[in-house]
C-alpha cells in the first residue's frame, strides 16, 4: 500500500483567507469518521436541504480544503502555490435524490476506464453531490485548467460528465469538508495516475484500459443459499454500521439496493428493513418509498447472486 502523504491547504471556513498545512490522506480519513461537531454540523445541513431550505449560511460554517496544493493564503492574487499536490477534486452536483447519486457511484464503480484513477469518494456537505479526486501526473500548475479539460472530456466519454462542475479548473477551489460513512465512500491510495497528456489519445475505446478482461473460467454453478439466509449474511454485515440520524435514507437506500444486487424479494426485503427503520424514526411510508426507488434498479436484479453463493456457500 502507498502511504505517502499529500500536502495540502487547510482553511478554518470558507470567508478565512489564512490557510494551514495539513495532509490529504489524514482529511480523507477524518470524512468518515469526523468530529462531533462536523458530524452534526453535517446533518442539520442534510436535513435542511432534505426540506427544501437554504443550506448556504452553515456550509460557510465548514472548514474547506485547498486539494490542488499547499498555499501560503487564500489571497487571489498572491496566495503563493507552495507545493501542487497531484490530486485534484471534481464535484458532481445537482442530483435531485439519493438515489440518483448513488446509481452516478454505481456508474463509476463499474466503469473500467476511469475507476482506476480514483483515489477517493465521498458524499458532499448536502448529500446529494459527490466528490471525486483523481490522481495525476501533470507537473505544471499553470496548466492545471489543461487537466480539467481532459478530465472532463474522458468523462464525458463516458457519459458521466452532466452534473460535473465546471469551476473545478479553478486551481485555488475550494472543497468542504464533508461527513461519510456510507457506501459511498471509497479511498484507494493505489490508484493510477491519471496522464493528461497523453491517455484520451491512447484510449482502446474497445478494451477496459488500462486493464485487461481477465479470462473467464468454467466453474460449476454454486448452489443457491436462498433470499432468507443471504439476508442472514447482510445483516451481519449492516450491523457493523453507524446508522446515523442524519445518513437514514442513505443507508436505508444502500441496504436495499444491496437486496436487489443480492436477487432479493422485494416484499421480504421490506419486512426486514421496516424492523431496523421504523425504530430509528422513519415512517412507513418512507422506507417504501425508498426500497421501491431501490427496486426500480430492475437491470441490477440478481447481479451479484452467484457471487454470493460461491463465497458463502461453505461457511
Amino acid at each position: 500500500m502507498n502511504n505517502k502523504k499529500t500536502i495540502i491547504s487547510k482553511t478554518l471556513n470558507c470567508n478565512n483567507t489564512t490557510t494551514f498545512q495539513t495532509t490529504l490522506e489524514d482529511e480523507i480519513r477524518l470524512i468518515q469518521n469526523p468530529t462531533k461537531e462536523i458530524r452534526e454540523l453535517i446533518d442539520k445541513i442534510r436535513e435542511l436541504k432534505k426540506s427544501g431550505e437554504d443550506i448556504k449560511p452553515l456550509k460557510r460554517r465548514l472548514p474547506a480544503l485547498m486539494i490542488n496544493g499547499y498555499f501560503e493564503d487564500r489571497k487571489k492574487e498572491n496566495g503563493k502555490l507552495l507545493q501542487y499536490s497531484n490530486v485534484t477534486c471534481l464535484d458532481f452536483d445537482y442530483f435531485k435524490t439519493y438515489p440518483e447519486v448513488f446509481n452516478f457511484k454505481y456508474r463509476l464503480d463499474t466503469n473500467f476506464l476511469i475507476k482506476p484513477y480514483i483515489y477517493a469518494m465521498f458524499l458532499s456537505p448536502s448529500g446529494l453531490g459527490l466528490k471525486v479526486l483523481i490522481k495525476h501526473n501533470n507537473k505544471n500548475p499553470e496548466e492545471h485548467y489543461k487537466l480539467f479539460e481532459s478530465l472532463k472530456e474522458l468523462f464525458e466519454r463516458e457519459n458521466l460528465a452532466t452534473n460535473l462542475d465546471k469551476s473545478c479548473k479553478d486551481l485555488r477551489r475550494l472543497t468542504f469538508v464533508s461527513y461519510d460513512d456510507s457506501f459511498t465512500f471509497y479511498f484507494n491510495p493505489d490508484s493510477l495516475e491519471f496522464n493528461y497528456e497523453s491517455d484520451l489519445n491512447n484510449i482502446d475505446v474497445d478494451s477496459p484500459f488500462p486493464f485487461s478482461t481477465p479470462p473467464i473460467e468454467t466453474t460449476t454453478i454454486p448452489e443457491d443459499l436462498g433470499d432468507e439466509r443471504i439476508l442472514r449474511i447482510f445483516r451481519s454485515n449492516w450491523n457493523k454500521r453507524n446508522v446515523a440520524i442524519g445518513n437514514r435514507n442513505q443507508n436505508l437506500f444502500s441496504m436495499a439496493f444491496e437486496c436487489v444486487k443480492g436477487g432479493i424479494n422485494k416484499n421480504l426485503t421490506e419486512e426486514v428493513l421496516m424492523k431496523i427503520y421504523l425504530p430509528l424514526g422513519l415512517s412507513k411510508n418512507e422506507i417504501s418509498t425508498t426500497i421501491s426507488n431501490a427496486y426500480n434498479y430492475s437491470d441490477k436484479f440478481g447481479i451479484k447472486r452467484n457471487w454470493i453463493n460461491e463465497r458463502y456457500a461453505s461457511k
